[in-house]
């Protein structure tokens, strides 16, 4: 759409070397890619959207698609700056890339990765961020390297104390379709009770 509408872009894609562009390009994505995901966990009505992802209790690859169908709205604004930052044609493989990390992060290795850990977001780090312990919900936003949690202080790992327990102590319908229409209640619900105290005296 960005192409056929001849929407604009700084296309440094075709203003830089190879080199430099690869490594802007990653800071980039990542760095829109782990605010993106941050804000998901800081605005209460993204909660609402996004907790749907994290009310499984074992993680799996499937784990990766449990999603609320808002999910694709609210990933709209990081694919319109990076593409007005970058250029159109890196669109189709920065999705292809994107989703095999997100089949990674979410599939059941328990394979120890030691120092990786401190330089790739692999699945031994994002179990964390899927950990039932509330000490633990604000960890680990990053989707490919872990640059971004560890300049801004959200990076865990532990390597003697793995994560083990997943999921959320509150009660997630189980039924896909269920799961689709709660986000909006809970939703309606704060929007109610803000209006309420904004009319009280």
């Amino acid at each position: 759409a960005w192409v056929r509408w001849e929407l604009p872009s700084l296309h440094l894609d075709q203003k830089m070397g190879a080199i430099p562009f690869m490594i802007i390009t990653l800071l980039v994505f990542s760095f829109i890619d782990y605010w993106s995901h941050r804000l998901l966990h800081r605005i209460p009505m993204l909660w609402h959207i996004h907790k749907i992802h994290h009310a499984p209790r074992e993680l799996t690859w499937a784990s990766t698609f449990q999603e609320h169908f808002a999910m694709t709205i609210t990933s709209a604004p990081m694919l319109s700056v990076s593409t007005l930052l970058l250029g159109t044609y890196l669109v189709p493989p920065w999705g292809s890339v994107h989703v095999l990390v997100n089949y990674l992060q979410h599939a059941n290795i328990r394979l120890r990765f030691g120092w990786l850990n401190y330089i790739f977001a692999l699945p031994e780090i994002h179990r964390y961020h899927h950990e039932r312990d509330p000490r633990y919900y604000d960890t680990n936003f990053s989707g490919g390297f872990v640059i971004w949690d560890q300049i801004f202080g959200t990076f865990h790992y532990d390597p003697d104390q793995p994560a083990q327990n997943f999921g959320l102590d509150e009660d997630i319908p189980l039924s896909w379709h269920q799961q689709q229409i709660q986000p909006l209640k809970w939703i309606a619900r704060d929007v109610r009770a803000k209006l309420r105290r904004s009319d009280g005296p």
